[in-house]
């Protein structure tokens, strides 16, 4: 809870306390509680996160947990198993890094399928907006991807401790991409499960006031990874958000067209 003053949000978390301690604290002593941290720093996403993280490792005791989940507030899940089915997929390999899924807006268009690299400002959704189709063959199988929406990411303790957390100069943009790209770095493989479903409604309660920065930050620090990336080849275009074939016209030009806005 990062300074949340409205009447609702405040009773919501009262709400989610109390469910939590009638369903599990009576039945299981051992079931890890549930904690609601309160920060008023100014708002920092990679910060506040990696704090939370903090933690978690330290007062759980012998529960420390094998993963994280990064969970935006205006996301709903399809179905009860959904995390459970990112939680498995995670363990089937050690070299398994961040694990995500699709991601659907309220009228059931494709918001995330995954995070394209370089694509005009540091970083885009390929296929943002077209109409869900479950009988294409995108859905059949999970995919290694370059990236993964931090508005719902599952990455384990030690591959997130190894990656160092979230880079704390990103306080409002491009946390995600920058995490799954040093997760490659470390010689692991991002996934998403394009069955696994979860609407995002895509709310915003921030003002990205220092985005220009961290773009810039982002670009400069991952440059060779943002034009050419195994799991988005240099052959398609950086200049368009829907998967083109690039004719040669190298990177997006994106310091121009920040200088421009």
């Amino acid at each position: 809870d990062n300074g949340s003053s409205k009447k609702e949000t405040l009773e919501g978390l009262e709400q989610l306390r109390s469910q939590w301690q009638n369903r599990f604290s009576q039945t299981d002593a051992s079931f890890p509680q549930l904690h609601i941290l309160s920060d008023n720093r100014p708002f920092n996403f990679s910060e506040l996160n990696n704090s939370a993280v903090q933690f978690l490792t330290e007062h759980q005791n012998s529960l420390l947990p094998e993963f994280l989940v990064f969970l935006n507030n205006d996301t709903l899940w399809e179905e009860p198993s959904s995390l459970e089915q990112l939680v498995f997929f995670a363990t089937l390999s050690p070299r398994i890094g961040a694990v995500g899924c699709t991601l659907l807006y309220k009228n059931s268009t494709v918001q995330h399928l995954f995070l394209a690299p370089g694509v005009k400002l540091a970083g885009a959704h390929p296929c943002k907006g077209i109409s869900l189709n479950t009988s294409q063959s995108w859905y059949a199988d999970p995919r290694p991807v370059a990236a993964i929406t931090g508005a719902l990411l599952l990455v384990s303790v030690e591959h997130f401790k190894r990656a160092k957390g979230f880079d704390t100069t990103l306080a409002t943009s491009c946390q995600d991409l920058d995490l799954c790209l040093k997760l490659q770095e470390l010689g692991l493989e991002n996934w998403v499960l394009p069955n696994v479903f979860v609407r995002h409604f895509e709310t915003s309660t921030r003002l990205k006031k220092n985005q220009a920065q961290e773009i810039t930050y982002v670009s400069t620090k991952w440059v060779s990874k943002l034009a050419m990336n195994a799991y988005f080849p240099r052959e398609i275009s950086r200049w368009s958000e829907r998967p083109a074939l690039s004719w040669g016209e190298n990177a997006y030009p994106w310091s121009a067209v920040l200088e421009v806005r």
